[in-house]
């Protein structure tokens, strides 16, 4: 489970020095750009994504976060995401790694003009509790997770929040406007299409009825 990636990332994080200023991050491959919340520097994590955080997770005291985004391999449906499956592979995912996994739930949040899923997860580890919020972002070539970890839930919830706020790129879904228009236009279509075949069929008509 993504969400519990979150946190195996984070013992192995190496911070870049760097300015205090926001930092821009574009993904041609996946066409989006982030303007990242301020503070927050690029660094190594896992491979296959790209991991921004502030401060230093090292010091227990430290007011740190994380950001990781990670590309999902494919484009993803509408539909909502199954709760207890979720719950059930971020603990498998857990299991022996010293953290556990305490509560799982879902919220609605937005990207672009689209609602979609947040999972809420608290961890409880060796340096105390985690609050991690992620969610996955239906872009057009590729789907990808954008994930927080941070001590405070509603920290995790401001942060990931503020970063898709500022992630822009296009998506695989359609707007609610695209949709309707796209229907409208269908429906003009066919109207159009049936008039012509019946119009075409009374001209038939006419040339065959035999004259009194």
């Amino acid at each position: 489970m993504t969400s519990a990636r979150c946190y195996f990332m984070i013992a192995a994080l190496t911070l870049s020095a760097g300015s205090a200023s926001a930092l821009s991050f574009r993904d041609e491959r996946l066409g989006y750009s982030l303007t990242l919340p301020d503070e927050f520097e690029q660094t190594e994590g896992e491979p296959n994504g790209v991991t921004f955080v502030r401060g230093d997770p090292a010091e227990k005291d430290s007011h740190w976060a994380v950001i990781q985004i990670q590309p999902l391999g494919g484009t993803i449906g509408r539909g909502p995401q199954d709760l207890e499956l979720v719950t059930k592979a971020a603990r498998a995912r857990m299991q022996g790694s010293g953290a556990e996994l305490i509560s799982m739930t879902v919220e609605p949040c937005r990207w672009s003009v689209f609602e979609v899923a947040a999972m809420d997860g608290r961890v409880r580890t060796p340096d105390g509790i985690l609050a991690m919020r992620s969610t996955q972002v239906p872009l057009f070539t590729e789907a990808i997770n954008v994930q927080v970890v941070t001590r405070s839930p509603n920290e995790s919830a401001e942060i990931l929040d503020a970063a898709l706020a500022r992630l822009e790129g296009r998506s695989s879904w359609l707007s609610s406007a695209e949709r309707s228009r796209a229907l409208g236009e269908a429906l003009g279509k066919i109207a159009a299409v049936i008039l012509g075949i019946t119009g075409a069929a009374a001209w038939v008509f006419r040339r065959k009825k035999p004259k009194a």
